[in-house]
């Protein structure tokens, strides 16, 4: 097939504009949040998380129960009650310490903290799961590690509230992700899009007390009219729709592209964040500190490619298993053959040290 067959291939078309678009909301969403917070000093957090889950709510109605652009998939009250609301309490929390930090450090330093969602989440499934990965994925988390530890030693805006508040954001997004791989299983494996159209409610009743308590007479004092009374609510319904059309646009990625293109721009689209960040807002980066971002983010893409690897051979596995469990004819030593060949395929996977 030609380069311009592929070119014009509609599924490579359609994957090519849900990257797009998905690369354009999720760093339209950082900037502007970034912008609001130092350009016109609306430096409140909570109100802003606020915001967001209030548009996030209006916007899931809309696009599940009035455009039906995306297939709604209803969960049982019970189940929303004992596996969405403490998951939509996490959510609320890692939010929050994620627009915190943003208030406080760059988003290039931001972003590069958040590279330790990985060594978080292969940490915390060790020491109270009790859940091992393969020696490799520890081998690949070393580089992450020394790499933030280098970026936030030399980072000239450093400052402590935004490191501490972006280091646990990373520990939230890690628990975050365990705890839905653990509630949301069967019926309850949701997408993206309707995962925020049951927790974007919730989180939105949580955060809306502590926004008026910790920052309702300090939002009541904003001088508006400085900037703009329309300008600034402009900006902030801007920055909610946005936020909400990132959930959109993931979804579409997912269902548009395969896991690793998936994997590979996800890797990307973090680099791309902190170029567009630095032009825009001019941060400075010492060479050390640049360094150290570069570090952490090979690690990531070598971490990312073992899981992708594992997770497929699993996939292939099970898939074998599948096979071999519809043939009435397998014999007890095919079956410890088949055990004995995944334990070979995971010692070459823990071996092989190659990146995509």
């Amino acid at each position: 097939m030609s380069s311009s067959s592929i070119l014009l291939d509609p599924a490579v078309t359609r994957g090519a504009f849900a990257i797009l678009s998905w690369y354009a909301t999720n760093i339209f969403t950082v900037i502007l949040n970034k912008y609001l917070f130092q350009m016109i000093s609306f430096t409140f957090p909570l109100t802003l998380t606020a915001i967001h889950m209030f548009i996030c709510s209006i916007g899931s109605i809309l696009v599940l129960r009035i455009f039906k652009i995306v297939p709604f998939v209803n969960v049982p009250r019970h189940n929303v009650i004992s596996h969405l609301v403490p998951l939509a309490a996490i959510f609320c929390v890692n939010i929050i310490l994620g627009n915190v930090s943003l208030r406080w450090i760059p988003v290039s330093f931001m972003q590069t903290i958040k590279s330790l969602v990985p060594f978080f989440t292969v940490l915390i499934q060790g020491l109270v799961l009790h859940q091992y990965s393969p020696r490799i994925i520890y081998y690949s988390l070393i580089p992450v590690v020394g790499g933030v530890a280098l970026a936030s030693f030399t980072e000239l805006n450093f400052e402590m509230t935004g490191f501490l508040t972006a280091m646990f954001a990373s520990v939230t997004t890690a628990v975050q992700s365990i705890v839905s791989g653990m509630l949301l299983t069967g019926s309850l494996k949701l997408d993206s899009v309707n995962l925020v159209y049951y927790m974007a409610p919730i989180s939105f009743m949580m955060i809306l007390p502590m926004a008026i308590l910790a920052e309702g007479t300090a939002v009541s004092a904003y001088e508006f009219e400085a900037y703009g009374s329309g300008f600034v609510l402009i900006n902030l319904i801007v920055s909610g729709c946005v936020a909400y059309l990132l959930n959109i646009c993931t979804f579409f990625a997912i269902k548009s592209t395969t896991p690793l293109t998936f994997t590979v721009f996800g890797n990307l689209k973090v680099v791309v964040v902190i170029v567009v960040s630095v032009l825009i807002f001019r941060n400075e980066i010492t060479i050390w500190n640049g360094l150290g971002c570069f570090i952490a983010i090979v690690g990531i893409l070598w971490y990312n490619s073992i899981e992708y690897r594992i997770k497929e051979e699993k996939k292939r596995l099970a898939s074998l298993n599948a096979e071999s469990n519809k043939d009435m004819e397998v014999s007890i030593p095919l079956k410890e053959s088949v055990d004995n060949d995944e334990g070979i395929v995971m010692s070459v996977v823990a071996s092989d040290d190659k990146t995509i």
